[in-house]
């Protein structure tokens, strides 16, 4: 069973986009520090679809309490896909470029890079509600190409080189530090600590072992 601690937990103002999450966007973060899930949103009342991305922008949703689930059977780009749970309906886009996209959940739109823009961003998820994503590009090198580079604002940065490469150096105002690589300890290229924080975010950390 996955084990979470939550290390550090501020709160947004008062003022809340509609259907975002209360009190703050939360992020699970693997504790190797290699992956996390950022959850944006959460539409309905007592059947509930939660919307999450990843390190790479991919969204997914995923259903909380009581309800029944309903499937398109309709042949096309939403065959066998989620398009209601409980009084939450859920959209996919038809058009040629975003087809069978995730379109809209509940009252939240999602909206994609043109997929002929040039980069790596190509069809990656720019937007979702009111918040903005943003991505590194080849020129950032391997480790950080195609991930997220920032959530509405807040910057995402990754270590490059040596034993840390690709792990997640800080979140806005929190910085990672892990514990080097050493033969035999348990404690090997995990998170050792946090410093600093970032408002507005809960940030959990993810047993990986």
């Amino acid at each position: 069973m996955k084990s979470y601690l939550i290390l550090f937990l501020m709160f947004l103002p008062a003022a809340r986009l509609s259907g975002q999450l209360p009190g703050a966007i939360e992020m699970r973060i693997s504790d190797d520090g290699l992956r996390f899930e950022i959850d944006l949103y959460r539409e309905g009342k007592e059947s509930q679809l939660l919307l999450s991305v990843d390190e790479m922008g991919n969204p997914k949703i995923t259903g909380l309490g009581p309800g029944d689930f309903v499937y398109s059977t309709f042949i096309g780009p939403t065959y066998g896909k989620l398009v209601q749970f409980g009084d939450v309906v859920v959209d996919y886009y038809h058009d040629t470029r975003r087809a069978g996209k995730l379109a809209r959940i509940g009252s939240i739109e999602l909206e994609y890079f043109d997929p002929y823009i040039g980069d790596i961003r190509a069809g990656k998820l720019s937007r979702a509600g009111m918040l903005e994503f943003d991505y590194y590009l080849e020129i950032d090198g391997e480790n950080k190409m195609g991930r997220l580079s920032g959530v509405d604002g807040v910057p995402v940065d990754y270590y490059y080189g040596g034993n840390l490469n690709g792990k997640v150096m800080r979140v806005g105002e929190a910085r990672f530090r892990f514990f080097l690589d050493s033969p035999g300890d348990v404690r090997s290229g995990r998170i050792s600590s946090v410093h600093g924080h970032q408002p507005g975010w809960v940030i959990q950390l993810r047993a990986t072992k």
